[in-house]
């Protein structure tokens, strides 16, 4: 082994232990500010594969650094020798982790090795591997409990897509390593399911959208009939599955001033408050989307019982409190 090879190795045996430690804590870190920025949907949904830091062992890094290429500097131009990738749904996604990476200005210094996006605005016609490639590098005199990390020390942070690492876990190892020969009929077919990946990219995203609206909306007015619940009960509102059934089936009874329009009904009802403020009696009443259940029953009596959630059975006495009767559809 030459001299050069050797005193990158005697390094690398000395300080392979503290990269170790830095991938750790890159990915520590990264989802801890996660969780800080998606405190409603959790780390746990939005991460979808288990993001786990890897050091490269030492022939591939050996060979990367004097066989593969040819750098001036191979131990600090090696900038894998630790990475995590994290995976997540859309490529809207993407841009929140990066968020995350770039704003970690207390703990590294970060530069954007690769940016799909910025790929495809440069070669619109082209559908090839696509991923973020970040850079971390430590701050000056970083620790770790009793680990201090070398300064400048790189951790390099892949960040895909599920779809995006489906292609890259099919295709990078066989069409886009030095030994395999790829053929015009591979990279075709390679090109074809990428510009897939991308139209089903677009696609999850609208139905997202459209998913955030409906949920986004559900929750304003849980959140009305939760209030209102509180104060006419004194008690807390608990969210349960048959709460949320409820709301998602009589939302639809709400308009954009419905604070207002539920707070005048139950004025013109006071013996609604009396009825929530008594013991209870049924098990309904302790669910605070009844509220709700009233309010659209109320409304329009007949339309109020069609495919309700609730049976008969228990329809029937909410149409009693108001002074309805319940014809059974």
């Amino acid at each position: 082994m030459a001299d050069g090879q050797q005193e990158f190795l005697d390094r690398w045996n000395r300080e392979r232990a503290v990269y170790g430690a830095w991938g750790d804590f890159v990915t520590k870190t990264v989802m801890s500010m996660l969780v800080e920025t998606l405190p409603a949907e959790g780390v746990g949904l939005f991460i979808r594969i288990p993001a786990k830091p890897r050091v490269k062992d030492t022939p591939s890094l050996l060979q990367k650094a004097f066989v593969r290429k040819r750098y001036a500097n191979p131990y600090e131009s090696v900038e894998d020798k630790v990475g995590v990738r994290f995976v997540v749904l859309l490529s809207e996604d993407v841009r929140t982790i990066g968020a995350v990476i770039e704003g970690a200005k207390q703990y590294w210094n970060a530069t954007k090795a690769r940016d799909f996006e910025t790929e495809r605005e440069l070669n619109p016609s082209v559908f090839d591997y696509q991923s973020v490639h970040y850079v971390v590098r430590a701050v000056p005199g970083l620790t770790d409990g009793d680990t201090a990390f070398i300064e400048d020390m790189p951790c390099e942070i892949q960040v895909r897509t599920l779809l995006q690492h489906a292609y890259s876990e099919l295709t990078h190892d066989t069409i886009y390593k030095p030994t395999v020969t790829a053929t015009p009929e591979m990279k075709r077919a390679a090109a074809k399911s990428m510009a897939l990946i991308e139209a089903t990219d677009d696609y999850f995203s609208q139905v997202v959208g459209i998913i955030k609206t409906a949920v986004g909306n559900a929750q304003h007015v849980e959140q009305i009939v939760n209030r209102r619940f509180e104060a006419l009960t004194g008690r807390p509102a608990i969210s349960t599955p048959l709460n949320t059934l409820l709301i998602d089936h009589y939302k639809a009874w709400t308009a954009e001033d419905f604070d207002k329009e539920l707070g005048e009904w139950l004025e013109r009802k006071p013996y609604i408050a009396e009825l929530f403020a008594a013991p209870v009696e049924n098990i309904l009443y302790d669910v605070p989307a009844v509220l709700l259940v009233l309010f659209a029953i109320s409304s329009t009596p007949d339309k109020a019982k069609e495919n309700s959630p609730l049976s008969d059975g228990e329809l029937e006495p909410l149409y009693s409190i108001l002074g309805l009767g319940f014809n059974p559809n």
